[in-house]
């Protein structure tokens, strides 16, 4: 799901959180569907938070992996 030119450098939990954010919103039932509101201030906070947990470190671009050799 995620962009191929980021190269893994994303926190994969956060990707997690986003695509669940985004499945509450397609729910068939509109009254199941969060309010935008609601939306925008949970994206907002993954946002800040960073996205994953402080042991979900991104992936090193290549050229790093390339410099720990």
């Amino acid at each position: 799901m995620a962009d191929p030119l980021l190269q893994g450098a994303y926190p994969t939990k956060g990707l997690y959180q986003a695509l669940a954010i985004a499945a509450m919103c397609l729910q068939e039932d509109a009254t199941m569907r969060p309010a935008i509101s609601d939306v925008v201030t949970a994206l907002e906070y993954l946002m800040v938070a960073g996205g994953g947990a402080a042991d979900d470190e991104p992936a090193p671009y290549p050229n790093q992996q390339q410099q720990q050799i």
